[in-house]
């Protein structure tokens, strides 16, 4: 992906057409997209905010065309512009501006927090909203004689609630991962190095971790009375996540662990969902106070 990177900066027309097939592919395999946003970050980040916007709005129009040539609509597009590209290209100039990683991945909290109040704007009860969109993919299922309709409206019922919050939670870490990627892509192309050091140092400040718990408080002791709040909680449960890998992270460079467990934790968070978010996140809202990585030496420089 080095070579991505570096192609995509050999100029604008190189990054509008880098940003622009990734974006036409990302219409077949959502995947895809990631990279072509990060394409986006990267020359935001690099050569500023017109230039990355630019890159948005060339990649956009590139990919309309084809869209509408294959599928006779645009409308594909506009999901991808605004859930993608541009919310990427904010948080990229806020971190192009900040110069810190925490404020950029503040940022796709920001944008996520935008996604609880679209829902809730659409409909005063999200519940009943995702209940509705969920219906047809229960029918579905009970026609196939796959599950109980009984059994199926309680698991329907049971995945609205965290809708909402998962939505929006997902849109974060998409955003997160198009932000780093391309802040990797930055250091390897013009700072080899710096992207451990800074990714090593991920910390939000304290007061995030006290909302965080006086968030879980509510939702416990609120129940169904205070949805928001676990709408909410699970956007800083997000950003733990994060934290809590840039702190095994570090410490796997500090000690000069076999780079294989960090793999294997990955496989975790994937196979393992959500018990080992639910251990990451918290071992990321551990450090806030405990400052973990500091309580182990540092015996090597790592990545």
């Amino acid at each position: 992906m080095q070579g991505l990177a570096s192609f995509a900066m050999r100029g604008r027309a190189q990054a509008l057409a880098a940003a622009g097939a990734l974006g036409v592919l990302g219409l077949v395999l959502p995947a895809v997209g990631i990279l072509s946003a990060a394409v986006v970050a990267l020359v935001t980040l690099r050569q500023g905010p017109q230039e990355g916007l630019m890159a948005a709005a060339g990649a956009a129009a590139i990919t309309a065309v084809v869209s509408y040539l294959l599928f006779g609509s645009s409308l594909p597009v506009l999901g991808l512009l605004l859930l993608s590209w541009l919310p990427v290209w904010a948080v990229a100039t806020l971190l192009r501006l900040s110069r810190s990683l925490v404020m950029g991945l503040l940022g796709a909290a920001g944008v996520g927090l935008v996604a609880i109040l679209v829902v809730y704007a659409q409909s005063g009860a999200p519940q009943a909203l995702w209940t509705e969109l969920l219906e047809p993919i229960r029918l579905a299922l009970v026609d196939s004689q796959g599950i109980d309709e009984t059994l199926s409206r309680q698991i329907v019922e049971q995945i609205a609630v965290w809708m909402t919050g998962a939505f929006a939670a997902g849109l974060l870490l998409q955003l997160a991962a198009t932000l780093i990627l391309a802040r990797w892509w930055q250091a390897v192309l013009y700072n080899p190095g710096g992207f451990g050091q800074e990714f090593h140092q991920l910390r939000f400040p304290a007061l995030l971790g006290y909302v965080t718990l006086g968030l879980f408080a509510l939702s416990v002791v609120g129940g169904g009375e205070f949805g928001w709040a676990r709408d909410l909680l699970l956007i800083l449960a997000s950003l733990f996540l994060l934290q809590g890998l840039a702190v095994l992270h570090s410490v796997a460079a500090r000690t000069g662990a076999n780079r294989a467990w960090l793999v294997v934790l990955y496989l975790l968070l994937f196979f393992v969902m959500p018990h080992a978010i639910l251990v990451v996140s918290g071992v990321g809202l551990a450090d806030t106070w405990a400052n973990l990585r500091a309580r182990f030496p540092l015996t090597k420089r790592g990545g």
